[in-house]
Protein backbone atom coordinates (compact mmCIF):
# COMPACT_ATOMS: atom_id res chain seq x y z
CA UNK A 1 0.00 0.00 0.00
CA UNK A 2 0.95 3.55 -1.10
CA UNK A 3 0.77 5.91 1.87
CA UNK A 4 -0.07 9.52 0.65
CA UNK A 5 1.74 12.21 2.00
CA UNK A 6 0.26 15.76 2.33
CA UNK A 7 2.33 18.99 2.29
CA UNK A 8 0.25 21.21 5.24
CA UNK A 9 2.47 24.08 4.16
CA UNK A 10 1.58 24.35 0.46
CA UNK A 11 -2.37 22.99 1.02
CA UNK A 12 -2.65 25.81 4.05
CA UNK A 13 -1.59 28.45 1.86
CA UNK A 14 -3.42 28.26 -1.95
CA UNK A 15 -6.65 30.39 -0.54
CA UNK A 16 -6.32 33.99 0.71
CA UNK A 17 -6.43 35.08 4.57
CA UNK A 18 -8.83 37.52 5.33
CA UNK A 19 -6.26 40.46 6.11
CA UNK A 20 -5.00 40.11 2.86
CA UNK A 21 -8.98 39.90 1.74
CA UNK A 22 -10.15 42.93 3.80
CA UNK A 23 -6.14 44.67 2.50
CA UNK A 24 -7.36 44.25 -0.98
CA UNK A 25 -10.91 45.83 -0.19
CA UNK A 26 -9.86 48.85 1.62
CA UNK A 27 -7.32 49.32 -1.05
CA UNK A 28 -10.34 49.10 -3.65
CA UNK A 29 -12.54 51.50 -1.93
CA UNK A 30 -10.22 54.32 -1.43
CA UNK A 31 -9.69 54.02 -4.98
CA UNK A 32 -13.25 53.83 -5.89
CA UNK A 33 -12.96 57.22 -3.74
CA UNK A 34 -10.88 58.98 -4.96
CA UNK A 35 -12.31 58.16 -8.84
CA UNK A 36 -15.78 59.73 -7.57
CA UNK A 37 -14.95 62.93 -7.53
CA UNK A 38 -13.24 63.26 -10.79
CA UNK A 39 -16.49 61.40 -12.56
CA UNK A 40 -18.38 64.40 -11.26
CA UNK A 41 -16.02 66.88 -13.02
CA UNK A 42 -16.15 64.38 -16.10
CA UNK A 43 -20.27 64.18 -16.12
CA UNK A 44 -20.41 68.08 -15.36
CA UNK A 45 -17.87 68.79 -18.62
CA UNK A 46 -20.37 66.23 -20.87
CA UNK A 47 -23.75 68.25 -19.79
CA UNK A 48 -21.55 71.61 -20.47
CA UNK A 49 -20.79 70.17 -23.84
CA UNK A 50 -24.50 68.87 -24.66
CA UNK A 51 -26.22 71.76 -24.01
CA UNK A 52 -23.32 74.43 -25.93
CA UNK A 53 -24.46 71.69 -29.06
CA UNK A 54 -27.89 72.19 -28.63
CA UNK A 55 -27.48 75.83 -28.30
CA UNK A 56 -25.18 75.45 -31.88
CA UNK A 57 -28.66 73.64 -33.27
CA UNK A 58 -31.06 76.00 -31.98
CA UNK A 59 -29.15 79.47 -33.06
CA UNK A 60 -28.38 77.93 -36.27
CA UNK A 61 -31.85 76.91 -36.95
CA UNK A 62 -32.92 80.18 -35.95
CA UNK A 63 -30.33 82.23 -38.21
CA UNK A 64 -31.85 79.60 -41.07
CA UNK A 65 -35.33 80.58 -39.96
CA UNK A 66 -34.88 84.52 -39.71
CA UNK A 67 -33.39 83.97 -42.99
CA UNK A 68 -35.75 82.29 -45.19
CA UNK A 69 -38.60 84.88 -43.74
CA UNK A 70 -36.78 87.99 -43.76
CA UNK A 71 -36.70 88.13 -40.08
CA UNK A 72 -34.21 90.33 -37.49
CA UNK A 73 -35.00 87.99 -34.56
CA UNK A 74 -36.66 85.22 -33.28
CA UNK A 75 -37.59 83.20 -30.22
CA UNK A 76 -37.23 79.81 -29.22
CA UNK A 77 -41.23 79.23 -28.95
CA UNK A 78 -41.57 80.40 -32.47
CA UNK A 79 -38.99 77.80 -33.26
CA UNK A 80 -40.40 74.95 -31.64
CA UNK A 81 -43.80 76.07 -32.83
CA UNK A 82 -43.04 75.83 -36.01
CA UNK A 83 -41.46 72.90 -35.79
CA UNK A 84 -38.37 73.24 -37.60
CA UNK A 85 -36.83 71.99 -34.49
CA UNK A 86 -37.67 68.61 -34.78
CA UNK A 87 -37.85 66.14 -31.74
CA UNK A 88 -35.30 68.63 -29.94
CA UNK A 89 -34.73 68.06 -25.87
CA UNK A 90 -33.26 69.74 -23.62
CA UNK A 91 -30.26 67.77 -21.81
CA UNK A 92 -30.06 68.75 -18.22
CA UNK A 93 -33.64 70.53 -17.88
CA UNK A 94 -32.92 73.96 -19.42
CA UNK A 95 -35.12 76.62 -19.81
CA UNK A 96 -35.10 77.82 -23.38
CA UNK A 97 -38.59 79.68 -22.71
CA UNK A 98 -36.85 82.87 -22.70
CA UNK A 99 -34.46 82.24 -25.10
CA UNK A 100 -34.02 84.74 -28.40
CA UNK A 101 -32.11 84.95 -31.25
CA UNK A 102 -30.83 87.83 -33.48
CA UNK A 103 -29.86 88.15 -36.45
CA UNK A 104 -26.94 90.71 -35.84
CA UNK A 105 -25.06 87.60 -33.74
CA UNK A 106 -24.48 87.75 -29.81
CA UNK A 107 -24.50 85.65 -27.29
CA UNK A 108 -27.29 83.44 -25.84
CA UNK A 109 -27.86 82.35 -22.09
CA UNK A 110 -29.35 79.19 -20.44
CA UNK A 111 -30.31 78.77 -17.00
CA UNK A 112 -30.64 75.06 -15.95
CA UNK A 113 -32.23 73.02 -13.40
CA UNK A 114 -29.49 73.58 -10.30
CA UNK A 115 -28.68 77.77 -11.44
CA UNK A 116 -25.72 76.64 -13.87
CA UNK A 117 -25.83 78.98 -16.60
CA UNK A 118 -23.90 78.67 -20.08
CA UNK A 119 -23.76 81.60 -22.44
CA UNK A 120 -22.90 81.11 -26.40
CA UNK A 121 -22.09 83.45 -28.74
CA UNK A 122 -22.83 82.57 -31.91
Amino acid sequence: MSEKITDFRTSARAAFTLVETLTVLVIVALLAAMAYPAMDKVREKYRERAIIENLDTIAMTGLLYMEERGLSSVDFATLEASGELGDFKPVAGEDYGSLKILSAGGTIQVQYGDGNEVDYAY
